[in-house]
C-alpha cells in the first residue's frame, strides 16, 4: 500500500514539474522570443496573466489581472537593471 502512495506523489510531483515548465515556457516566449511582445511587454500580457496565473478563473477584464500584469513588469524590468552578480 506505501508503494501506491509513493506512486501517486511522484505523479504530482511530474504534474506540477510540468505545469511550471509550461508557464516558464510562455513567460520565456512572451518576454525574449515574441518580437512583438519582447518590444512591449504589455503587449497581451493581460491575455498571459489571465490563462497562466489565474487558469480562467477570474473575470477576463478583472483588476486582480491588470494589477499582476503591472506587478510582473516592474519585477521585469527591475530583474532587467541588475547584473547577474547582484542576482547572485
Amino acid at each position: 500500500m506505501a508503494d501506491v502512495d509513493v506512486l501517486r506523489k511522484q505523479k504530482k510531483i511530474d504534474d506540477i514539474e510540468n505545469y511550471l515548465f509550461a508557464i516558464r515556457r510562455n513567460l520565456d516566449f512572451h518576454f525574449f522570443i515574441n518580437s512583438k511582445s519582447v518590444e512591449d511587454p504589455y503587449y497581451k500580457l493581460d491575455a498571459l496573466v489571465w490563462t497562466c496565473i489565474y487558469h480562467e478563473k477570474v473575470p477576463r477584464y478583472s483588476e486582480k489581472v491588470y494589477k499582476m500584469s503591472e506587478y510582473l513588469i516592474a519585477h521585469y524590468h527591475y530583474l532587467k537593471s541588475l547584473s547577474f552578480s547582484q542576482i547572485e
